[in-house]
C-alpha cells in the first residue's frame, strides 16, 4: 500500500457550532498527513455554522440536511465521501497534528486489513479535575505503535469501550456494510457501531492520542 493509494475523508457533523467549528477544521487542515477532503454536514444549524465552514474555501465541502441528529449527519457524510477511508472528528473537538500520520502508518503496516483503526482520546477536565484518557479509563493498552486484532470482540466487550468515533478511522465500505450509525439510539449509536464492527471482525488500535 503506497501513499498514492491512501486517501482520507474527514467527516464533521455540526449543529450550531459557530464558536468551535473553526478550531476543528483547522486541526484537520494542520495534519502532517493531510486529508483529501473535509466534509462538514450541517445538521440544520440556525447560527453561522455554515458561514464558518465556508471561510476555508474549496478544501472544505459543506453538506446540509434538516436536523436529524449527529448519527444521521455522520452517515450522510460517509455516503457523500470520496475516499476509501473515513476519519471522524466532532465540531467541538480537535486532533493532534500527527493523528492521520499515525493512522496512515498503521494502515500501511497492516496492509489495511482492519475494518477500522482507533487511537486513544484525551477528554477535557471535568468539574475542575485533570484531563483523562479513554484507554486508561478502559484499562486498555497496547505494546508498540499499533496492535491488530483479527477478532476485536474482547476489546468491544470491555467494561468501557476504548474506541471513540472522534479518534477512529473506518473503511468506508465496511462502515456502510455494517449499516452505519443508528439514529434511533442517539445516546448509544457509537457503542452499537463498535459492537457491529468488532464482534468477530478485525480492528487495529493505534498508539497516541
Amino acid at each position: 500500500m503506497t501513499d498514492q493509494e491512501v486517501a482520507f475523508s474527514v467527516v464533521i457533523p455540526a449543529l450550531n457550532r459557530e464558536a468551535t467549528l473553526g478550531r476543528s477544521i483547522e486541526s484537520a487542515l494542520a495534519q502532517s498527513h493531510p486529508p483529501s477532503e473535509i466534509l462538514i454536514v450541517d445538521d440544520g444549524s440556525t447560527d453561522s455554522t455554515r458561514a464558518v465552514a465556508s471561510r476555508f474555501g474549496e478544501v472544505v465541502r459543506v453538506i446540509g440536511q434538516p436536523n436529524g441528529g449527529a448519527s444521521s449527519a455522520r452517515n450522510l457524510g460517509v455516503e457523500c465521501a470520496d475516499a476509501e477511508w473515513i476519519a471522524f472528528l466532532d465540531s467541538d473537538d480537535s486532533w493532534t497534528p500527527d493523528h492521520l500520520t499515525r493512522m496512515h502508518a498503521a494502515l500501511e503496516a497492516t496492509d489495511g486489513r482492519a475494518d477500522f483503526y482507533f487511537s486513544d482520546t484525551q477528554l477535557a477536565p471535568y468539574d475542575g479535575g485533570e484531563p483523562t484518557r479513554v484507554w486508561s479509563d478502559a484499562e486498555f493498552s497496547i505494546e508498540g505503535d499499533w496492535e491488530l486484532a483479527d477478532d476485536a470482540t474482547a476489546w468491544a466487550l470491555l467494561r468501557i469501550q476504548p474506541m471513540m468515533l472522534q479518534s477512529s478511522m473506518f473503511n468506508r465500505a465496511a462502515f456502510l456494510g455494517s449499516g452505519g450509525l443508528l439514529p434511533r439510539v442517539p445516546p448509544r449509536a457509537d457503542t452499537h457501531l463498535f459492537y457491529a464492527m468488532s464482534l468477530g471482525r478485525p480492528a487495529c488500535a493505534v498508539g497516541g492520542i
